[in-house]
């Protein structure tokens, strides 16, 4: 026999599960990947161009996807599981929690510096390197992203004054061309931003920071690992990048995940 709160967590459950193609971003805390960096680096050569990753780590990598229909079914699990079936964190979490939602696009990650320095997923890009996973680099570099980081790190508290570590923007490089009606919408091969990541000195500093800048709007969690806060998709994060004149995916802004 099955509550009605269990039923509808179940129908939730589904439904989001039919939203696949949907990023969400939600204030929960979040710990980057964990999965090793290659220890070789490996040079491909592309027709009439060269992709080049450099020896350097990138040490603020984007982090895992988090999988919302996974939470709401562990959520779900633990509240089922309890002798007396106390469903009130799941309650909390579908109804208490703010949401943005924004298209997952089919592509590759690519962070960009305060500096212009380039990101792949686990290494950074070589300078002299013209193509990453078939796209050319020249119209992402040629984005300028030091004024909106700036602006995000005003959010974060930050304004010039204080140690602040490594950031970037992040965006999905749309290295597929020929899926769903991208080439309708002139997506191919374009940069599209979805978030920022910035270090900060310590864990205390980024744990005030992510509080901080949630209180204007911003979507953030902050790693277990490191003193680094992710911010997420969010209308306030758009109108940031619309703002610098950045290309981003639209974002919509809900009152919770049952919305």
């Amino acid at each position: 026999r099955m509550s009605g709160s269990a039923l509808f967590a179940l129908l939730l459950a589904g439904h989001v599960m039919l939203a696949w193609n949907f990023q969400v971003s939600l204030p929960i805390r979040i710990s980057p990947s964990s999965r090793a960096v290659p220890t070789k680096v490996t040079a491909r050569v592309q027709p009439r161009s060269l992709t080049v990753c450099s020896a350097q780590k990138n040490d603020l990598q984007w982090p895992s996807v988090w999988n919302l229909p996974r939470q709401i079914c562990y959520l779900l699990t633990q509240a089922l599981e309890d002798e007396v079936q106390d469903f009130s964190h799941f309650r909390k979490f579908v109804f208490d929690s703010p949401v943005s939602c924004s298209e997952k696009l089919d592509g590759t990650n690519v962070g960009k510096t305060r500096d212009g320095t380039l990101l792949g997923r686990k290494l950074t890009i070589d300078d002299a390197t013209n193509q990453y996973q078939k796209c050319p680099l020249e119209p992402l570099r040629a984005l300028q992203t030091k004024g909106c980081i700036d602006d995000v790190l005003a959010l974060l508290g930050h304004d010039g004054t204080k140690k602040v570590g490594k950031s970037a923007l992040y965006g999905e490089l749309c290295c597929n061309s020929g899926l769903y009606t991208y080439q309708d919408r002139a997506l191919p091969k374009t940069w599209q931003l979805f978030g920022a990541v910035v270090e900060l000195q310590d864990m205390a500093t980024a744990e005030q920071a992510a509080c901080k800048a949630q209180s204007q709007g911003l979507l953030c969690t902050t790693s277990n690992d490191a003193p680094i806060v992710q911010i997420g998709s969010s209308p306030v994060l758009s109108n940031l990048f619309s703002k610098h004149g950045l290309p981003h995916i639209k974002t919509e802004e809900f009152a919770n995940v049952y919305e």
